[in-house]
């Protein structure tokens, strides 16, 4: 597993994913530059900390219950031009946790201009439906192509 240690930028994003009752994540967001919550960040300084801090003050949800993923962190380019880092963190709240200004991640794709920057927001959407967590395996063409044919001559097919 990879730790995340420092910001490579002086700006960051972060997706908290607060899931409520129903199962539903919600994401508070600021709205104004990116969806999520835009901070800005010391990069001399550990990002966890930094985030844990930011998704507390924002959503009044003690740091100790925000998980943070470790293996996530895509580069966003601002509307100004500068460069930013998008971050994915998850919980579970209370309904008196959640704040009035939260959106669901599809609703913050389809507000979101066609650019590099919905890739990296569609890579977070993976993240938080369980990517990082399934155990994938890449098969080389010709693999599955002997693995269907074996099927096939056994009748399991």
């Amino acid at each position: 597993m990879t730790t995340l240690v420092h910001c490579p930028t002086n700006t960051a994003i972060l997706l908290v994913g607060l899931k409520r009752d129903d199962g539903l994540l919600v994401f508070p967001s600021d709205g104004k530059i990116v969806p999520g919550i835009v901070t800005s960040v010391n990069p001399s300084l550990p990002i966890n900390p930094q985030l844990l801090d930011v998704a507390n003050k924002r959503t009044g949800i003690p740091a100790i219950e925000i998980l943070v993923w470790q293996e996530f962190q895509e580069p966003v380019k601002l509307s100004n031009g500068e460069d930013a880092t998008l971050y994915a963190a998850r919980t579970i709240v209370k309904p008196h946790h959640i704040p009035s200004d939260v959106t669901t991640l599809p609703e913050m794709l389809r507000s979101m201009p066609a650019d590099r920057n919905r890739v990296a927001y569609m890579k977070a959407l993976q993240v938080f439906a369980g990517g990082l967590e399934e155990e994938t395996k890449a098969l080389d063409l010709d693999e599955v192509r002997r693995h269907i044919r074996g099927l096939e001559t056994t009748g399991d097919c």
